[in-house]
């Protein structure tokens, strides 16, 4: 694969923002990684991402996934073709199913396979 696309790495956890930077820069052009889905505006518009990987929870013991389909409600009336790809620790096939309904293109269990994750954000990014 050669290195090309801009990833928005979007979770609450520092260590999994840095491992999936890691993980994927070899891979891709820019990546931004935050801990604020508050801050989901300022990158849609300043850096355009290709593929958004998003967190579903934020809040400390949050598990229902309510604020990742929040944050990909507002993602999707900023750019109706964004490709997101959700990520949870948190995974069932209710929150895959509602997922891929609200707009997501896929759903990550984590933790995640290397190799599988690469693939998605590959894939991602030569859907944009």
């Amino acid at each position: 694969m050669n290195a090309k696309g801009k990833i928005l790495i979007i979770d609450d956890n520092e260590d999994v923002l840095f491992a999936l930077n890691l993980l994927l820069d070899p891979y891709v052009e820019k990546i931004k990684v935050t801990t604020q889905p508050t801050r989901i505006e300022h990158f849609m518009t300043t850096f355009q991402p290709d593929v958004i990987l998003l967190d579903m929870n934020f809040r400390r013991d949050a598990i229902s996934g309510q604020e990742g389909f929040d944050c990909l409600e507002q993602i999707l009336k900023l750019d109706p073709q964004a490709i997101v790809l959700f990520m949870t620790a948190y995974a069932d096939t209710d929150k895959a199913v509602r997922a891929i309904k609200a707009g997501a293109i896929d759903f990550i269990p984590k933790p995640w396979e290397k190799r599988k994750t690469t693939c998605y954000a590959f894939i991602g990014y030569q859907t944009s």
